[in-house]
């Protein structure tokens, strides 16, 4: 298997969240989660763009297949559980700013 190496890029939308890595492998880009190779989705592209939506889709796929005790699923539902929406962010940002410890 090639070496692949890592692509310093800032992904948004469900890729950003779950905290997925780009890795260039020629010719193209792999798309993963941070977690064992083998226990993760992985989607190929020519693009970084497209290696990131055939991940979405995959791992919309796997989530719809999956068994209980995945570990897919699990890291999902842990990452998903312990974040915040960003309309409820704002609102918390508007209407509860953090103050400034003296």
């Amino acid at each position: 298997m090639p070496r692949r190496k890592s692509v310093d890029v800032s992904l948004d939308g469900l890729a950003g969240k779950l905290g997925a890595e780009i890795f260039s492998e020629s010719p193209g880009f792999l798309c993963v989660l941070p977690q064992d190779i083998h226990e993760s989705i992985l989607g190929r592209g020519n693009s970084v763009a497209e290696a990131v939506n055939n991940w979405d889709e995959k791992l919309k796929a796997h989530l719809r297949n999956s068994t209980a005790g995945d570990p897919v699923v699990d890291y999902v539902q842990k990452i998903l559980s312990s974040t915040v929406p960003d309309h409820v962010q704002s609102f918390y940002d508007q209407f509860y700013p953090v103050r400034k410890k003296q």
